[in-house]
């Protein structure tokens, strides 16, 4: 890995992780929200541990359950919507790292729109995550420690996505 990898990969390591530590916390965040912030630091850093091989769709799978489990009995509750956003989170994070290991496959997948599909869909999940981002700063009007881990927690997790995406698609 050359030093521009490492460097991308430990502030994606780092944004997770921060993420991850806010989102514990703060007590706002049903076990949903939490469970899910949590396993993208955990796929973060199983990803970025030197000399471990991970498969990519382990970790992939990770993301994808956790984000299937992120929702699981809040209809209707406050949270809901909080914690869609982290599922949402996941699931564009798997689109990223699917993108990224299929450019690293190369021609093998370029006949099937692999090559052209998973850019413009992980694009555009980025892109739905950040815009929730926006309006969920915008939207709030509470105040305190809380919601101070609240948004801290969510543009972490925006900034290691945007970071992430552009480092397994634009790169």
């Amino acid at each position: 890995m050359d030093s521009a990898s490492a460097s991308a990969m430990a502030l994606m390591v780092a944004a997770s992780a921060a993420a991850a530590v806010c989102a514990v916390v703060s007590r706002a965040v049903p076990w949903q929200g939490r469970q899910a912030a949590v396993s993208m630091a955990v796929g973060m850093l199983l990803l970025a541990l030197p000399g471990v091989t991970v498969p990519v769709i382990a970790v992939a799978a990770l993301w994808v359950l956790s984000a299937m489990i992120g929702t699981v009995g809040l209809r209707g509750r406050p949270e809901a919507a909080g914690c869609c956003h982290r599922a949402i989170g996941a699931l564009a994070m798997t689109l990223c790292l699917l993108t990224g290991a299929a450019q690293g496959a190369g021609a093998a997948h370029t006949g099937h729109g692999v090559t052209v599909g998973l850019p413009l869909l992980s694009g555009a999940a980025v892109l739905a995550v950040t815009a929730w981002s926006v309006w969920a700063a915008r939207a709030s009007e509470a105040i305190g420690a809380s919601v101070v881990l609240l948004r801290v927690e969510v543009w972490t997790m925006t900034a290691g996505l945007l970071l992430m995406w552009g480092w397994h698609v634009l790169v």
